[in-house]
């Protein structure tokens, strides 16, 4: 059953939402064109393959995948047609639906905070699709003014008005797309949506729990983590170098935070390390530190909670740090490949990867000239073959940029420093971090001036 759903689901829903074109691997939206390119790119593979010994079964695997896509295409397209009483009905209704991507958790939370919001502003309320097979259904009970449909037969009876852009929030209303020559579309829409959020509802909160759920988790708060002091408490996510083999465009060294780690707790503060079962344990002596493992259903509803109320969070750029525009919260990032940032407030604070081109570490400034093409190289997982190498954050750049951080939100004033002032300068208009709010380490600029 979880087979035929994941197969269904991907063929008529993930792959209507998105799609990444080959051989340049960039993602941009779904038409006609760009799944014919996909098609025929492993179609002429699939006999080349033959003549070079290599890579013969996948190109035939990977050749019927972009066929069947392409079939789905045509197929919900047509139900579209039929569907047109129904649309014209739901067109001059107050509801939209979004295009959720329900199979990781950094989609799901980009998608109820950015697609959500969009409809917001535009004065429609969301309906949101999340069939219970899916593994991140348990959403519906957290949230009190989403509407959350996990019937898996109204999911599939309206899949095709999912997919209709005159009643729903395109994929690329709210996401970076690029075109064939790696060049992002500017300005990047999420920003706008977020911009145009605040100045319209400024901080009204569209993501309140259900009182059910709020007790539920305080009570399993209480009960299994009675040493921690919420009132104090920093959650921390790190993304392995390598997670779920991928590259390392946004991973880095889990050692790396430790005496960041440490400093957190010497300050009285309490710790939580969201993880995973296969995670790396980091072990430190205090009772104020613990690691949950979310892949626990208890511990995926328990992460929403704590982040609900925690002081701040210390992420990467990885699916849970999405979590942190949800709730507005105060964000340390670090290891940003100069991509879009989590902290979206003046109480954030981040700092970057540095970039190595032949040898070079490239000057930030030469890198935003060059900002709309490289963050396609990034987005298109290029950027090592064309010999753009990243560089992790060190060990004292994560400390400094942490005592920062808690300086920040312990101060009940948070200016825009000067130094992010400056910054802000040199950045393109489309880049997201430009316009979050969110503060570059002072200690990071000091210590790579020259790069500024």
């Amino acid at each position: 059953m979880n087979f035929l759903y994941t197969r269904f689901f991907f063929l008529f829903d993930l792959s209507q939402i998105y799609v990444r074109v080959f051989p340049l691997n960039y993602p941009t939206k779904v038409t006609f064109l760009n799944l014919g390119k996909n098609f025929l790119y492993y179609f002429l593979n699939t006999f080349l393959s033959v003549y070079r010994s290599d890579g013969f079964l996948y190109n035939i695997k990977q050749t019927i995948n972009s066929l069947l896509i392409l079939f789905s295409f045509i197929i919900i397209n047509v139900l579209k047609l039929l569907y047109i009483p129904l649309i014209l009905i739901f067109y001059f209704s107050k509801y939209r639906f979004i295009q959720i991507n329900h199979y990781q958790i950094g989609t799901v939370c980009e998608d109820l905070h950015r697609q959500v919001k969009n409809n917001y502003n535009r004065g429609y309320k969301s309906i949101i699709l999340i069939p219970k097979l899916s593994k991140f259904s348990f959403v519906k009970k957290i949230f009190k003014e989403l509407i959350i449909i996990d019937n898996i037969f109204l999911n599939i009876i309206l899949l095709p008005m999912k997919h209709t852009s005159l009643i729903s929030c395109k994929f690329e209303e709210t996401n970076i797309n690029f075109n064939s020559k790696l060049k992002q579309r500017v300005p990047n829409p999420w920003v706008s949506t977020i911009i145009r959020y605040r100045k319209k509802y400024k901080n009204k909160n569209i993501h309140t729990f259900n009182k059910k759920f709020t007790e539920e988790m305080r009570l399993y708060f209480k009960k299994n983590h009675s040493n921690l002091n919420i009132s104090r408490l920093i959650i921390f996510h790190h993304r392995e170098q390598f997670y779920g083999r991928t590259g390392g465009m946004r991973g880095s060294h889990l050692e790396t935070y430790r005496n960041a780690i440490k400093y957190l707790l010497s300050k009285n503060y309490s710790v939580i390390r969201l993880s995973h079962s296969n995670g790396k344990k980091f072990l430190f002596k205090s009772k104020k530190y613990v690691e949950i493992n979310t892949d626990l259903r208890e511990n995926q509803l328990l992460q929403f909670y704590v982040l609900s109320k925690c002081k701040g969070f210390v992420c990467s750029p990885s699916g849970p740090g999405s979590l942190g525009p949800v709730f507005d919260l105060p964000c340390f990032e670090s290891n940003l490949p100069l991509s879009n940032v989590h902290g979206l407030n003046k109480k954030s604070i981040y700092i970057l990867k540095k970039v190595k081109l032949k040898n070079k570490i490239m000057p930030y400034k030469e890198l935003f000239k060059i900002d709309n093409y490289f963050q396609g190289v990034i987005y298109s997982k290029k950027w090592n073959d064309l010999g753009f190498k990243l560089i992790n954050n060190t060990s004292k750049e994560i400390l400094e940029g942490i005592k920062e951080f808690i300086k920040l939100i312990e101060n009940s004033k948070s200016p825009t420093s000067k130094e992010q002032k400056n910054f802000n300068r040199l950045m393109p208009n489309h880049m997201d971090i430009k316009w979050s709010g969110s503060n570059i380490s002072k200690y990071f600029i000091k210590k790579n001036s020259k790069l500024f």
